[in-house]
């Protein structure tokens, strides 16, 4: 029993929480349709920035851990740009299938790595989880991944973060043509302001 205690006291000792608030500073939503050997598809930048609130618990020194991040978009509708791989060789009634141009609000559950780059203050960061999307938009989350720097001097409680993340999602099939393949994705470069206590 003692033992059990150390290490549930040493495991403590060891793990950091973390408040976290940052801004989707670069958005880009993409669309993928295939259907009948063609393929077209929709891609944009959104208007305004997406808000992000999250927290983590990391452990062993900071270096791995666990997070929980939700994302409010915020400003207008999308900017999109048609783009379509196969010239003619498709049906334009496709072109518009499924205009899921992105995501509106979402969550992202993910471990983190915290590792330790040779430079003093700075450590790189890779998350990967899943995003949580709102049913009533027609998405399902799915597998996501991130990469990014972190630099925070030692004896303070705040950093800054800046990250590169992929949210993949999945359409609602009952908007698109029998058969047919379809994928969505949400990327972000992210600069977040973190509090450690």
């Amino acid at each position: 029993m003692k033992k059990l205690s150390l290490i549930f006291l040493l495991f403590l000792s060891v793990a950091f929480s973390q408040l976290r608030v940052g801004l989707d500073v670069s958005r880009t939503t993409d669309i993928s349709v295939k259907w009948m050997g063609m393929e077209a598809g929709e891609k944009g930048s959104p208007d305004g920035m997406g808000l992000t609130l999250g927290y983590e618990q990391t452990l062993l020194f900071d270096l791995i851990g666990v997070g929980a991040e939700y994302n409010l978009a915020t400003g207008g509708g999308d900017d999109h740009e048609e783009h379509d791989d196969h010239g003619d060789d498709h049906d334009d009634d496709h072109d518009d299938e499924g205009g899921v141009g992105g995501p509106g609000n979402f969550a992202f559950v993910y471990g983190v790595a915290k590792l330790p780059v040779g430079f003093p203050m700075v450590r790189g960061i890779v998350r990967l989880g899943t995003t949580l999307a709102h049913q009533e938009e027609g998405l399902k989350g799915g597998l996501s991944y991130g990469l990014g720097v972190r630099v925070k001097p030692p004896v303070l409680p705040v950093g800054v973060e800046a990250h590169y993340t992929m949210h993949n999602f999945e359409p609602n099939s009952a908007d698109f043509p029998s058969g047919a393949e379809v994928s969505a994705s949400y990327s972000s470069v992210n600069l977040t302001v973190t509090y450690k206590f």
